[in-house]
């Protein structure tokens, strides 16, 4: 057990309580609490009102200094194209507004068929995607929350809180600026954790040693 992951993720309840959840649960929810595009903060907006484009292969090489600034340069003049867009994707006769939320889910098989087919005939949603900040945490939450999926999530209607600190679904973590590294004295708040927050976020190797060995003993106690 060794954790440098900076978002890494724990279980904090036994394996047993885990399998149940899934095969008692996820056929009918959908794991996945969101905010939505008619959110003001603009921390939501920037995520589509700048055009994003950091995924791109050309940091995957050396390029001199000047090369790079001519490069952020032209893509800071494409968040031009993102002028007037709201925040609601229209395609094939729907209009979409974009939703946002956790990166850590779960889906039921019926609904994993909807993304599959959502995928393939919605193109243009597609491209808009690749230059969304963090698609991970828009792409499929903007898909469930604009279909009849969207009253299986669990949390669905909760009150928007900016820094997504009340935002949890499968997972306990802390976020009042950033994702807080838990450490023993966290123990007793994952403890009473709900149900469905099988997973603890996050932790680390040197600081939640003294966590992890107690959420070891404690899940192998339940079992």
């Amino acid at each position: 057990r060794y954790s440098i992951d900076g978002n890494y993720i724990y279980p904090d309840k036994n394996y047993e309580i885990i399998e149940s959840l899934e095969e008692n649960s996820l056929s009918e929810n959908e794991e996945n609490a969101t905010g939505s595009f008619a959110s003001m903060s603009t921390t939501f907006q920037e995520k589509y009102k700048i055009y994003n484009y950091r995924d791109s292969d050309f940091y995957l090489k050396p390029h001199n200094k000047l090369v790079k600034v001519m490069w952020d340069g032209w893509h800071a003049l494409c968040s031009v194209t993102t002028i007037g867009f709201n925040g609601v994707h229209r395609e094939n006769g729907e209009a979409l507004g974009l939703y946002y939320g956790c990166a850590q889910w779960a889906v039921s098989r019926e609904l994993a068929e909807y993304l599959d087919q959502f995928e393939k005939t919605h193109p243009k949603f597609n491209r808009r995607m690749q230059h969304i900040k963090f698609p991970d945490e828009e792409y499929f939450h903007t898909v469930v929350h604009n279909s009849k999926f969207k009253d299986r999530c669990l949390y669905h209607d909760e009150p928007e809180a900016r820094w997504l600190v009340n935002w949890r679904n499968l997972h306990y973590f802390e976020f009042p600026k950033e994702v807080t590294v838990l450490k023993k004295a966290d123990y007793d708040k994952l403890c009473h954790s709900k149900e469905e927050e099988l997973f603890c976020r996050k932790v680390r190797t040197g600081e939640s040693d003294e966590l992890m060995d107690l959420l070891d003993l404690m899940t192998e106690e339940k079992r």
